[in-house]
């Protein structure tokens, strides 16, 4: 063997050797393999896979396997966007529904209960009513019997004859005279004599 194939082979061992202590690098999208930290990533040394790059992307757009489960993600996402729009419209349209209730039954509430003061008005006036009309009679009775009283006092009285006896009144005429007018035949004694004047 020749000095120069053992030199290449002690090359390729050690080259080897490297490559086994650093991780194996995939390469990535565009077609580099990743190196290890040592290096910088801002050296750029142009080599670009541009057909790796589209291929992928016309695989996408062709619908391998990998493109129709994305497709049936965004379907569904769709369809779940369609769904939570569409609940979010029935939500408030149930909102607008309990609040277009709870004022309609805010109005039957108020009605019934003006209808109910209206009727509370009406049986006050009316007992009000019935209570001036009983009252008034009361003092009608009370001034009926007042005014049959008098009426009954008037015939009793109008019914009443004055009756006179003038031979009972000559008898006590005569006897007044004589008492006191001079008839006893004393003298006409006046009455102060019978205190000794």
């Amino acid at each position: 063997m020749s000095d120069s194939s053992i030199a290449a082979d002690e090359n390729a061992l050690a080259e080897e050797r490297t490559n086994e202590a650093a991780p194996s690098a995939e390469p990535d999208v565009f077609g580099k393999k990743e190196e290890d930290d040592s290096d910088t990533d801002s050296e750029f040394d142009g080599n670009f896979n541009f057909e790796k790059f589209n291929n992928d992307d016309s695989d996408k757009s062709h619908g391998d396997d990998g493109s129709e489960d994305e497709d049936d993600a965004y379907q569904k996402a769709r369809k779940m966007a369609a769904n939570e729009s569409s609940r979010a419209e029935k939500r408030k349209i149930s909102e607008q529904k309990v609040r277009r209730d709870a004022e309609i039954a805010n109005q039957k509430r108020l009605k019934e209960a003006v209808a109910q003061r209206d009727q509370l008005m009406e049986q006050r006036k009316r007992n009000e009513a019935e209570e001036a009309r009983l009252e008034e009679e009361k003092k009608k009775e009370v001034e009926d019997a007042r005014q049959k009283a008098r009426d009954e006092l008037r015939k009793e009285r109008d019914n009443t004859k004055q009756e006179c006896d003038l031979n009972e009144e000559r008898d006590i005429m005569k006897e007044y005279e004589y008492n006191y007018g001079g008839g006893n035949n004393s003298g006409g004694n006046s009455p102060g004599s019978d205190f000794g004047f």
